[in-house]
């Protein structure tokens, strides 16, 4: 069976709708998805990592559905 590929961070940018500079601070802190680093310096997120992320971002925030990068960073948090 082949394996799935990783996402592209400019993949997992454009799906949480954020920033570079958002996620590099996320990821400074340690609350950005679980990244690859390839041999080359490029970053790749598996598909599974980055659905437990945004489950983590709905658990903390007590939402039912996707939420804004907003809630799930702690940044901006807004009405629900």
């Amino acid at each position: 069976m082949a394996r799935p590929p990783a996402l592209k961070l400019a993949e997992v940018l454009a799906e949480i709708r954020m920033s570079p500079s958002a996620f590099y601070r996320l990821r400074a802190r340690g609350q950005a998805p679980r990244m690859i680093k390839l041999p080359n310096g490029e970053l790749r997120c598996r598909r599974v990592d980055l659905d437990a992320w945004w489950e983590g971002c709905v658990q903390g925030s007590g939402v039912r559905v996707r939420p804004d990068p907003g809630v799930c960073s702690g940044i901006g948090m807004g009405p629900a």
